[in-house]
């Protein structure tokens, strides 16, 4: 089934939006597109640091004043890029998930999620810091069809939801997925009889923090992967991550109420 296909119908007393609306939508998502493919490619080159909107801008062929039309700024394009660009990390989760197999445990699931987070997170350090940075404006407005942008969600602290989609795409975000395999679980019985947006929070919180803390050198100075001493450090590292995912799971689990 198409997406197309898959969308539902108006609700009655509510207009369809005209052919010339629905190509509008189409185009706008198919340049946001072509400018985080551009973003990507010059973020991989030079970097965060030598990263600019005048740059991408050249890269598409627009002037920098256009691009304010799809990303209200570099902070929310970079956002978008880290979160919801081709191979960012939405496409992780997602790509960690479909290796499961369908009877999966919610525990599992949310390893792998955990996983795929941090690794995703190492791979793109200097995005990560930045995109997580204590200046930086955290979460995406959403570039509606007419320009203007609109909030993508709210986090349980009323700023935007740390893991937002700006891409204008049908696909869930990483944090949407999150909240999914969540909600599955208290459907299921095998998790806490909680919200799953709560849930999620507690468990984004758990993970991402230890990813701050671990990536941002508040554990200490952690040698490179090279070298014996280096991968001593980082396997001492991942086995710490372990155990943290696993405390987390273990507390997100419903408990059998004690036998009488």
């Amino acid at each position: 089934m198409s997406r197309e296909s898959a969308k539902p119908h108006p609700e009655e007393g509510q207009t369809a939006p005209s052919a010339a609306a629905v190509r509008r939508a189409r185009i706008r998502r198919e340049t946001q597109a072509m400018i985080l493919e551009a973003a990507g490619k010059l973020l991989a080159e030079g970097g965060v640091d030598d990263f600019s909107l005048r740059g991408v801008a050249r890269a598409v062929g627009y002037s920098p004043a256009a691009l304010y039309e799809y990303f209200p700024s570099k902070e929310a394009l970079l956002d978008t890029l880290y979160f919801e660009g081709r191979g960012g990390l939405g496409d992780r989760m997602r790509a960690a998930l479909a290796t499961l197999p369908e009877d999966v445990s919610t525990a599992d699931a949310m390893r792998a999620l955990g996983h795929a987070y941090r690794s995703y997170a190492f791979e793109n350090r200097e995005l990560f810091l930045l995109v997580f940075s204590g200046g930086h404006a955290g979460g995406v407005a959403k570039p509606a069809a007419d320009g203007e942008p609109i909030p993508d969600g709210v986090a349980l602290d009323g700023r935007q939801d740390p893991t937002s989609s700006a891409a204008g795409t049908d696909d869930k975000t990483a944090f949407d997925l999150l909240v999914d395999t969540c909600a599955r679980g208290v459907a299921r019985g095998e998790m806490a009889s909680r919200s799953p947006l709560v849930l999620a929070m507690a468990a984004w919180s758990t993970v991402h923090g230890f990813v701050m803390i671990e990536l941002s050198g508040a554990m200490g100075a952690i040698p490179p992967p090279g070298g014996e001493h280096g991968a001593a450090a980082q396997l001492w590292m991942t086995d710490l991550f372990e155990a943290t995912v696993e405390i987390a799971a273990v507390g997100f689990l419903r408990r059998e109420p004690p036998s009488s």
